[in-house]
């Protein structure tokens, strides 16, 4: 044999066997099945309690509205360290006055906190209308 033929048959096998491998899909293996166990329930945890966070600001122990020129409730009482807030619910402008120590003018819908860190009884007075009158007990 020639070796121009020698080298067109060895073309040829090669050439064959390239295209062998597009002649057709390869064959794909089929999935086999698989046995699948079933879940088994774990325990959960117990919730704990999480802290409660307290808020900064003092919480008013006590809340008195200023109506009708008047305080109500007129006498409250509070823990040491606890706090009460005047609220002027009219038109009229109030005060709230304790031996001198004035809350400020307030108008409607105004309020003014005090807080009571030793016990006690602490009466006082609407600086602008005397005759209003109350009374914050302190235990």
């Amino acid at each position: 044999m020639s070796k121009t033929n020698l080298v067109l048959v060895l073309l040829l096998i090669a050439v064959s066997a390239a295209c062998a491998g597009c002649a057709g899909p390869a064959a794909t293996a089929e999935p086999t099945a698989q046995q699948t166990s079933q879940p088994t329930a774990q325990p959960t945890a117990e919730p704990t309690a999480q802290p409660t966070i307290e808020p900064t600001s003092p919480t008013p122990a006590a809340n008195v509205t200023i109506s009708g020129s008047a305080f109500s409730p007129d006498t409250v009482t509070i823990p040491v360290h606890g706090s009460v807030t005047w609220t002027n619910e009219e038109s009229l402008v109030h005060t709230v006055e304790f031996d001198g120590q004035q809350s400020g003018t307030m108008g409607r819908g105004e309020q003014y906190t005090r807080t009571f860190d030793t016990p006690g009884t602490y009466e006082y007075v609407c600086g602008i209308h005397p005759f209003m009158k109350g009374k914050v007990i302190v235990q």
